[in-house]
């Protein structure tokens, strides 16, 4: 089984990482660049088939003036995970022997230094790091910033809108809308309307015809009673 689908976009959208991809007979995770689809690099260095590939969600730099550089962690079926640069051919940290099967999934903190793994084995890894192996993150302001001069203001979304993140959502709102129009009462028509009052006027002569009914029964239940009485 290969998970295909488990593809990373970088924190600022200018690289996608995909997984089950081959460098000659090597498996690789290749790292497309954004727009012209060229590919930025390759990470190769597993045995078997990779399944998966997450971006760090922060950017860092190793000094204060440094240039910014991009996380990856990959994992694959051998069991094994690695975590690279988008600035370097080589890894910075390769952990194995930590699975007895394949690695499903990968998920980083928000943090950037900690990041969990699971396989199908049943079992969970969390790996933990320190600002000397990884530098310093950019705060969030910095990205915010260096993303609008990219793209421009896509950040400024007005209040209320909903951004659909896939086709399924975008289905199941245009259900719910439909539903909505459903539920809402339509007028009726004029012989709709007649219908109903004839059905009130019957409704209103029906009423002392049940309410003596129910006096006559109440005044039997009392008489009976009158009589175990005596």
């Amino acid at each position: 089984m290969v998970f295909f689908r488990r593809l990373s976009w970088s924190p600022d959208g200018a690289y996608l990482a995909t997984s089950h991809a081959y460098n000659k007979s090597n498996p690789t995770a290749i790292v497309f660049s954004r727009g012209t689809w060229q590919v930025h690099c390759d990470f190769v260095g597993h045995l078997l088939p990779v399944v998966c590939a997450r971006f760090n969600p922060r950017i860092f730099k190793r000094t204060a003036d440094g240039d910014p550089f991009f996380l990856c962690t990959i994992g694959s079926q051998d069991g094994a995970a690695s975590v690279w640069t988008t600035s370097m051919n080589r890894p910075i940290v390769v952990v194995k022997d930590l699975f007895g099967q394949s690695i499903c999934d990968i998920s980083w903190a928000r943090d950037g230094y900690n990041f969990i793994m699971c396989s199908s084995d049943g079992t969970l890894v969390c790996m933990s790091f320190e600002s000397q192996e990884f530098g310093i993150p950019i705060p969030e302001s910095e990205v915010a910033a260096m993303i609008k001069k990219q793209y421009g203001d896509i950040l400024n979304i007005p209040t209320g809108v909903t951004l659909a993140e896939n086709p399924m959502q975008l289905e199941l709102e245009k259900r719910g809308h439909t539903q909505q129009q459903r539920m809402v009462p339509q007028p009726f028509n004029q012989q709709e309307s007649l219908q109903l009052l004839f059905l009130h006027l019957n409704l209103l002569l029906l009423q002392p015809l049940v309410f003596q009914n129910q006096l006559h029964s109440n005044s039997k239940k009392f008489d009976c009673q009158m009589e175990e009485g005596e």
